[in-house]
């Protein structure tokens, strides 16, 4: 969009428990080049960013930290000059590599929300008989709170009180045991920003809801895709300056589709010298034409 300019920040340091310590971050002029990707499966999501030029010391600074063996944490915010800075990731980093292309030293990134909290937790729970499967998902996801990884429920319907009569006994990951859990709830988790995050298939109308239109965002025109396997889907392109998580409810106002739908995946990629959009893959809930 001509006249906004795109900005981001990467803040970098090792766990210390559920914070950052010898937190260090850059931005400012800097080039940083991101992209995420995130959905509502069970999976650390994905983050990789490129930073262009950093110092001979700042360089220096990250491998410092690689060669404690400390757990490193990177914060990525972007957004608009305009409009601010938001949080798009709290992600585990798996690798930082400096690599030299042409007059530019190129520093990238690789990191996953929930790379090692969320999969390495493990859990040792036992329910009686009667215990209600919600309350099953309540003590599986406790280990996450140690880890600094806490329950967003901002997005669920009331619960159904389903009932394990022979009660539940279970030792293992945690990752392993939320799927089913969640399958038998009809909700999806995800991990967002340092939070597990839970959401409906079939959110309430309460919920609140992003509008899409040419005006607010959205880029081109909606694309519709069906496969035997997930049904009817639509692939939504909009500028990233709309705050929009997977899970998050949206009201798509265009020519090809107009109604409301469910966000599953997105993708999204921005460049500090140039553009930052999202892909949305979206589930409908409502269609008002077609």
């Amino acid at each position: 969009m001509r006249g906004v300019r795109n900005i981001a920040l990467v803040a970098v340091g090792p766990r210390a428990g559920t914070e950052i310590r010898k937190l260090r971050a850059w931005g400012g002029d800097l080039r940083i080049v991101w992209s995420y990707q995130a959905d509502r499966e069970l999976r650390p999501n994905s983050v990789s960013v490129n930073i262009y030029n950093l110092s001979a010391e700042s360089r220096a600074i990250l491998d410092a930290f690689d060669a404690e063996g400390a757990e490193l944490l990177m914060v990525l915010q972007a957004g608009t000059e305009a409009g601010g800075l938001r949080d798009i990731a709290v992600a585990d980093i798996v690798d930082v590599e400096h690599t030299r292309k042409g007059a530019d030293w190129i520093t990238t990134i690789e990191a996953g929300e929930g790379e090692r909290t969320y999969t390495d937790a493990h859990v040792s729970v036992s329910l009686l008989p009667g215990a209600t499967v919600e309350q099953i998902l309540d003590s599986v996801t406790e280990v996450y709170a140690a880890g600094g990884i806490t329950l967003d429920r901002s997005r669920l319907n009331q619960l159904p009180q389903v009932q394990r009569l022979r009660g539940f006994s279970y030792e293992g990951r945690a990752s392993d045991a939320i799927p089913a859990l969640a399958e038998e709830l009809g909700i999806k988790a995800t991990t967002q920003l340092g939070k597990l995050v839970l959401s409906s298939n079939d959110p309430a109308p309460a919920v609140r809801s992003v509008l899409l239109s040419a005006d607010t965002g959205l880029i081109g025109t909606p694309k519709r895709t069906s496969t035997k396997r997930d049904g009817l889907r639509w692939e939504i392109e909009v500028l990233f300056r709309l705050a929009i998580q997977v899970g998050d409810v949206v009201a798509v106002k265009s020519v090809a589709w107009t109604g409301t739908g469910i966000v599953d995946e997105i993708e999204a990629a921005g460049d500090t010298h140039g553009a930052a959009t999202a892909t949305l893959t979206v589930i409908p809930l409502t269609t008002e034409s077609e």
